[in-house]
């Protein structure tokens, strides 16, 4: 499974959930200020949205955002 978005809000979820890579291994976002950085706390890697397309995950967690 891997993740869209990395907003803030999605983040805590994450965190209170203790979901890290080892169920979701990365998240995509929009944002190049995001891109190359880790979610904090449960350091999931933030990629460009090109990666969803490359061959790996089946299912996609959509982050809720504002």
């Amino acid at each position: 499974m891997a993740g869209y978005g990395a907003p803030a809000k999605g983040n805590t979820l994450l965190n209170y959930c203790g979901v890290g890579p080892e169920l979701i291994p990365y998240t995509v976002d929009l944002s190049p200020h995001k891109q190359g950085r880790y979610l904090p706390g449960v350091q999931i890697p933030i990629h460009a949205p090109q990666r969803i397309f490359e061959p790996g995950p089946t299912m996609c967690w959509c982050s809720p955002g504002t």
